[in-house]
């Protein structure tokens, strides 16, 4: 029941910049609203997390004050002759109908799954939930002793949104809520950007059908990942810079888009490209409407935005890495050793290529060859480790495989896009052949900075985002209004397997491939495990055994990729007795922070030697596979 106060919250702050201002559209007020409730979410936690108040009073408390008090300021304009604006139309064209019915059954059939399914991509299970279950323990988001490094690493804004909802609602139920909600604003942004860029409004609803569409848009938004979050934030900043192009910009400005980018920012490094192309843009704008003296004051309000909300996170990464970004060999991992014309071609290709993949084994083979017969042409290898992060490239058949999913239809219809507008490049309007350029430097910056990874498909899910709007004003213009039709229904075919049959939490469980029954039917404890199911029978009887001798000091002492958080799950979390704590070495970067005082009556162990009968005193009873068990007896 808590958990509707942030909900509550953004409806009031929407109604009231909506209403505050009468020079903006509905959307624009709906994006501004988000970014605004954004930043006091992250805002709210970091400030309670100085007292470790991040509670459910706590957090409570936080949100009824801004509730309170914006639902106060919208009675008072009421009765004084201001009633609210809500100028939300209907379209009448029948196309654009037809548009928002298909739409909203996407919307729909990604919320169902999104409710029905608990958080199971494996990072969810290693970092993403297993950290937002160790700052609910700690009542604030503080740095903690972990085996799994990135816990404390890795940027927290996605996870701090989830952290909300898990904290008011007592457990994970709404735990893919801020990635579904980031599809949804998404959507929004992107119909209010292609009406930026001069779409009119039937292209506007092609652009979001194009987005809604996205496999891999799709996929996230039934998850607990936050590439989503990031191209929601990254939406928004270019929205307002766009904005900021039009003289009737208002003195709200520098404060939305700063905080916007250090939204994005503080949520995941993947929006750095992206936002120093829109740094450029903007700072050219305003260095020629204000001069020096303004430009250095827009400067200040972006930097003290994202101190503000990154500040937090770059205090504790200096305070365990002695650096404010992080983990240096994290960073060092992802993002690329050599910066020249070969390794920049070469994650170009293979990132476009690798997205390229069909269910044709024959074709992805093709794909393949000629990708590597143009780096042997170049002289580059394909799997250099300088440039390659994890795995190595190779186009596969595409499925509803999350981690993996590509978007074939999408990446071709974008490089179709530019290729027309190269051709014909007079022939659009100049808003058009920006936004060209400025998608063309986003993915040409994101290839030179970040390494190639098979992963690559969900951290360019911001590329796609922004591609939307070129697909719709390019081919939707372009083609003959029945060929635009019959697009928009291969995208929906196209997108089909993708919202009914995800591998891990299908709707409709029809394929092979399918690791579980569907949402509607399977066991929610089953389903947390569905990319790891070896781990059901060691998990659920070595937590038996601990709840049945009534312990709630747990030990953790597993591998640096191995799924934690369904620990927290079996162990009843969150729940106030119970603490849950990992048992690390003192060359652990995070050793500093072990509880010296934490005496645990059950450790579980992988991959102890057999020889280790005992760890802390407590014997070994019982031992899994590779997990073993360490449990206080009973007198």
């Amino acid at each position: 029941m808590l958990a509707i106060l942030p909900i509550l919250t953004f409806i009031v702050v929407f109604s009231l910049v909506h209403s505050l201002s009468e020079r903006i559209s509905i959307r624009h007020a709906f994006l501004r609203a988000a970014v605004l409730w954004g930043a006091y979410a992250i805002l709210s936690v970091e400030l309670l997390s100085l007292g470790r108040m991040v509670t459910k009073i706590g957090l409570s408390v936080a949100w009824l004050l801004p509730l309170a008090i914006g639902s106060l300021w919208l009675v008072i304009r009421q009765k004084g002759g201001h009633p609210l604006r809500f100028s939300l139309e209907i379209p009448s064209d029948r196309i654009e109908r037809i548009y928002l019915i298909v739409i909203l059954i996407i919307i729909g059939i990604t919320a169902t799954v999104a409710i029905l399914t608990p958080p199971q991509t494996w990072d969810s299970l290693t970092y993403h939930l297993s950290r937002v279950a160790h700052w609910a323990q700690e009542n604030a988001v503080v740095p903690f002793a972990t085996g799994i490094e990135v816990q404390n690493s890795m940027y927290p804004g996605g996870e701090i949104l989830v952290l909300q909802f898990y904290v008011l609602a007592g457990g994970d139920r709404l735990a893919n809520f801020p990635e579904w909600l980031a599809m949804i604003g998404s959507l929004v942004g992107i119909s209010f950007l292609a009406q930026q860029i001069g779409l009119n409004r039937r292209r506007q609803w092609f652009a979001v059908l194009v987005l809604a569409t996205l496999p891999m848009g799709i996929v996230q938004a039934s998850s607990t990942m936050t590439d989503y979050i990031v191209a929601f934030w990254l939406v928004c900043t270019l929205v307002e810079a766009a904005y900021l192009a039009k003289k009737d910009a208002s003195g709200l400005q520098p404060i939305i888009l700063s905080l916007s980018a250090g939204l994005a920012i503080a949520t995941k490094p993947t929006a750095i490209p992206y936002l120093i192309v829109i740094a450029v843009f903007s700072g050219y704008i305003i260095l020629k409407r204000t001069g020096i003296l303004g430009t250095l004051k827009w400067a200040i309000v972006a930097l003290t935005a994202v101190i503000l909300l990154f500040g937090g996170h770059m205090y504790r990464s200096y305070q365990l890495y002695a650096s404010p970004f992080g983990d240096p060999q994290r960073v060092k991992v992802h993002v690329n050793e050599v910066f020249s014309a070969k390794p920049l071609a070469s994650n170009v290709l293979r990132n476009t290529s690798y997205q390229m993949g069909t269910p044709w084994p024959k074709v992805n083979y093709v794909n393949h060859l000629v990708i590597v017969t143009l780096h042997d042409w170049m002289g580059f290898n394909p799997t250099d480790i300088r440039t390659t992060a994890h795995g190595q490239f190779a186009v596969i058949k595409l499925s509803a495989q999350e981690d993996l999913a590509a978007n074939p239809l999408h990446t071709a219809l974008t490089f179709i896009s530019i290729v027309l507008v190269l051709v014909f490049l007079r022939k659009h309007p100049k808003a058009i052949r920006w936004y060209t350029l400025f998608w063309s430097m986003t993915f040409v910056f994101y290839c030179l900075v970040f390494k190639f990874t098979i992963f690559g498909s969900r951290l360019l899910l911001p590329s796609l985002v922004f591609a939307a709007p070129l697909i719709a004003a390019v081919l939707g213009d372009m083609l003959a209004s029945r060929m635009s039709y019959i697009l928009s229904a291969g995208l929906l075919v196209a997108a089909v397997p993708f919202l009914i049959g995800i591998r891990s939490r299908p709707l409709i469980a029809y394929s092979e491939e399918a690791y579980v029954e569907s949402v509607l039917v399977e066991d929610r404890s089953t389903l947390y495990f569905a990319n790891g199911k070896h781990l059901i029978n060691p998990y659920e009887e070595l937590t038996n055994q601990i709840k049945t001798a009534d312990c709630g000091k747990v030990g953790i002492m597993i591998t640096g990729n191995q799924a934690e958080y369904p620990l927290w799950v079996l162990m009843g979390a969150p729940r106030n007795d119970l603490e849950m704590e990992w048992i690390i070495g003192e060359r652990a970067p995070s050793a500093a922070y072990r509880q010296s005082d934490f005496n645990p009556c059950a450790i579980i162990c992988e991959r102890c030697p057999e020889e280790q009968t005992t760890i802390r005193g407590l014997p070994r009873v019982e031992s899994i596979g590779e997990f073993h068990l360490y449990l206080s007896l009973p007198d």
